[in-house]
């Protein structure tokens, strides 16, 4: 439990959204900034992530949205090899029967992208750090 005392203790969390769906992405910068908890949300498609990296500054959880298609799991794999940091994967789709695919794939934790209500997201996000560290 001291771990999640660490939101306590610093300032904003800095969340990097991976999403190759512009809406999609828009749609959950905009909740993660207009929420009561303090958000850094910085944004890259999956392929400025996997040909630049992550960007230069200390990233906290990586939210990435995924889909039942093959493909769109690449970017989970691309930070379970390159990057030491905490992976929410946010499913677009009507199911979760692929979610345990996403959790092997690297993810920390699979939230359905409708249901992400802002508490569940934000849960869901301080586990992931918590489960990292």
């Amino acid at each position: 439990m001291e771990q999640l005392g660490f939101f306590d203790d610093r300032g904003p969390v800095t969340v990097l959204v991976v999403d190759d769906d512009e809406h999609a992405s828009a749609v959950i910068r905009r909740r993660l900034q207009e929420h009561a908890r303090r958000y850094r949300v910085l944004q890259r498609s999956p392929a400025e992530l996997m040909g630049g990296g992550l960007p230069p500054t200390e990233i906290d959880v990586v939210l990435v949205g995924v889909r039942s298609e093959h493909a769109s799991l690449t970017p989970l794999r691309w930070l379970s090899r390159h990057a030491e940091v905490a992976v929410v994967a946010l499913h677009h789709g009507e199911g979760l029967d692929d979610s345990l695919d996403h959790v092997v794939t690297g993810a920390q934790d699979v939230l359905p992208f409708v249901e992400a209500s802002t508490q569940r997201r934000d849960r869901g996000i301080r586990s992931a750090i918590a489960r990292k560290r």
